[in-house]
């Protein structure tokens, strides 16, 4: 189970865990969405801090963006989710979204959980 005092510790820190908004990951994910370029809304999973949401944000402004993660640990002004990926119920409160994203995330999750979307 995750220990959200834990991720509380680690996100306090500004400089740590994916302080860096340009990273590989997040650079990826941005550059499939311009070749998209067309949708709404975006559901980003397992936000953190929100670094991808702020990359996103400024290139997409006008979008619908939905944030998740076990508790919020941003300060955006975006809808948030607070689900639990171990306990199904609490991805049924989810609107539709265009687009999900799902990075710095998977390897958080026990081998034991399958989660189908």
């Amino acid at each position: 189970m995750v220990n959200k005092q834990t991720y509380a510790t680690i996100f306090k820190e500004k400089n740590s865990y994916n302080s860096d908004i340009n990273c590989d990951n997040y650079k990826y994910v941005i550059n499939e969405l311009l070749k998209i370029n067309t949708f709404n809304s975006l559901f980003d999973i397992g936000s953190g801090r929100g670094n991808l949401i702020s990359s996103i944000r400024k290139i997409f402004p006008n979008i619908k963006i939905s944030t998740s993660d076990i508790q919020k640990f941003h300060d955006f002004d975006e809808v948030f989710y607070q689900i639990d990926l171990y306990d199904v119920s609490t991805l049924n409160q989810i609107d539709k979204h265009d687009i999900i994203t799902c990075t710095d995330l998977l390897e958080h999750i026990e081998e034991k959980i399958l989660i189908i979307f």
